[in-house]
């Protein structure tokens, strides 16, 4: 488990970087909004949920898609802070 502060790598990091690079390469005018965020604090603890579309074109093909997110943060040092996202 990472510890505050900590930065995840390995060859694990580094393959999802390399992918994500050339995702960006390849997709133009991707938008996102988010719909419906539900925001909950407890301590130093929050998180969000909420639902999602974006739209764009990958690859010269249009593309879009929906979904459901979560985001966990910890307060630490007076700041909130990413602590994951899925």
């Amino acid at each position: 488990m990472l510890r505050s502060r900590q930065v995840a790598q390995g060859p694990a990091v580094e393959q999802f970087e390399r992918g994500m690079a050339a995702y960006l390469q390849r997709a133009k005018g991707v938008h996102t909004d988010m719909h419906n965020p539900q925001v909950t604090v407890r301590g130093s603890v929050a998180w969000i949920t909420y639902y999602w579309t974006d739209s764009g074109v990958v690859d010269g093909k249009r593309v879009s898609s929906h979904g459901k997110s979560t985001r966990v943060f910890v307060k630490e040092d007076g700041r909130w802070r990413v602590s994951s996202g899925l």
